[in-house]
């Protein structure tokens, strides 16, 4: 999968993933930190919530992480997880604050929808913190 932005001429090219990548490291260290910096302790703890579920649910044939590297860095990504038959539960979307208000959390959805889509998926559930904007 790959796509050209229509706000700016750089390529940008959604990859697979496993959550122990190399490539997966600045989506896992900037969810932390933003995770740490609104909620604290208020869940359990960052490392609670960053740990709640296994790698292998994000991974075939239930799951999948995406990222969307610009120029080789990674620069937002999501992933989604077995909710229940059925039923694809989206986690861990995150836009680098550097890269904001461009369109990639939408690309990243839409890359995420086909995605569980082509893994069986009719429907999707998403929640978000209290505490996010």
């Amino acid at each position: 999968m790959s796509t050209t932005s229509p706000q700016s001429s750089r390529e940008q090219v959604v990859v697979r993933a496993a959550l122990d990548d190399p490539r997966a490291e600045p989506l896992i260290a900037g969810l932390t930190l933003e995770y740490t910096q609104r909620y604290g302790d208020f869940f359990g703890g960052t490392e609670e919530e960053m740990q709640r579920y296994p790698a292998a649910e994000f991974a075939a044939p239930i799951g999948s992480l995406l990222l969307l590297q610009e120029r080789g860095q990674t620069i937002a990504g999501g992933a989604f997880r077995r909710y229940k038959a059925g039923i694809a539960e989206f986690k861990r979307i995150w836009t680098h604050e550097d890269h904001r208000r461009r369109g990639l959390a939408r690309m990243v959805l839409n890359a995420l929808e086909e995605e569980a889509l082509n893994y069986g998926y009719q429907s999707v559930y998403l929640t978000t913190g209290p505490r996010q904007p």
